[in-house]
């Protein structure tokens, strides 16, 4: 039995600019975790990882998409998360 939710990530997108236009870092990834499981976090170079993990961290503010902790948007209760 799964418990509760504990985090999700719904569509979640990091563009930066760069010289020759956009680059999307992290495109559109959601997932969700809940209380009990473990998160794996693998990919190649460059697949946003690192940048998927500070956007949950707050280090990084995402370009879209939503992050939710423990029922509450990440984005406007972040001071209440940290």
């Amino acid at each position: 039995m799964r418990g509760s939710l504990v985090l999700s990530v719904t569509h979640l997108v990091k563009t930066f600019k760069i010289s020759t236009g956009y680059f999307n870092a992290v495109d559109d990834i959601s997932f969700a975790l809940h209380e009990g499981e473990i998160l794996g976090v693998l990919g190649l170079n460059g697949a946003g990882k690192t940048t998927t993990l500070q956007m949950l961290l707050s280090t990084l503010t995402a370009t879209s998409g939503d992050i939710t902790y423990f029922g509450k948007n990440f984005f406007l209760h972040r001071s209440e998360t940290l």
